[in-house]
């Protein structure tokens, strides 16, 4: 299957980068954040497992990667 990104598309993912810059570049100023930045789809779908699924990954990035700075969950194409 081949998937053709659209400027829609390109545009979204822009947008995410720079929200990530900005979060980068405010904690680098030393500006304390009130929590963890999380940038979603306007389309998203939760499923009733991700609070739990969030949990296990942070742990897992904590134990592994204790400075750890950025989490992308993946995008799924149908």
């Amino acid at each position: 299957m081949t998937h053709t990104r659209g400027f829609g598309e390109a545009g979204c993912g822009l947008s995410h980068m720079r929200t990530m810059l900005r979060a980068k570049d405010r904690i680098e100023q030393g500006e304390a954040l009130d929590g963890p930045v999380l940038v979603l789809e306007d389309d998203i779908e939760i499923s009733q497992d991700l609070a739990k699924d969030l949990r296990e990954n942070v742990t897992w990035l904590n134990e592994k990667y204790p400075n750890w700075k950025l989490f992308v969950v993946g995008h799924c194409y149908r």
